[in-house]
């Protein structure tokens, strides 16, 4: 890393000017990390339920034929993926909180000699992680859910037809 201290910053140490500067930029970065993290992954479960809904679409007619509700149907699945969201959000949550910044501090305590690193949970941030996770997989799920119960069990136990193709000059 660069760090150029200008004749304004002489009178201080340039070590606490290089610090402020990398501190800046770990600063920065942090701000957006955690919207990159939840935006993959709720492409990846928008992607993940769609898919599993479809493939599935046999079963759940089955299951609809034999006199299965649709509200019991629906709570299948949704559990499935609310499991799933509450247990990623969980384990990334810890990462983010306790590993990230143990790894960072250990890189710049490579720089600078710097006391213990201290860590501070945040329970507001916890838990609106948790319900905005749930939220996107659960949500995602019921509206796949939903599209594919509208059928009729005969329908969905037949495999889907084949979007017409496109001409091709």
């Amino acid at each position: 890393m660069k760090c150029v201290a200008s004749f304004v910053h002489q009178a201080f140490n340039v070590g606490y000017v290089c610090f402020e500067s990398d501190s800046g930029i770990v600063d920065g970065v942090a701000d957006v990390f955690p919207i990159f993290f939840f935006l993959v992954a709720a492409l990846v479960c928008v992607t993940t339920m769609n898919r599993m809904v479809e493939e599935q679409r046999t079963q759940i007619g089955v299951l609809k034929a034999l006199g299965y509700s649709e509200h019991t149907i629906m709570a299948k699945y949704m559990f499935y993926s609310g499991s799933a969201a509450l247990t990623g959000c969980v384990a990334g949550f810890a990462l983010g909180t306790f590993l990230f910044p143990k790894v960072i501090w250990y890189a710049y305590g490579m720089l600078y000699k710097m006391d213990s690193l201290v860590y501070v949970f945040d329970w507001k941030l916890a838990v609106i992680s948790v319900i905005v996770s749930l939220l996107c997989s659960i949500g995602t799920t019921f509206v796949s859910v939903r599209r594919e119960l509208t059928e009729v069990a005969a329908e969905l136990m037949r495999p889907k037809t084949p979007k017409a193709g496109k001409r091709v000059l």
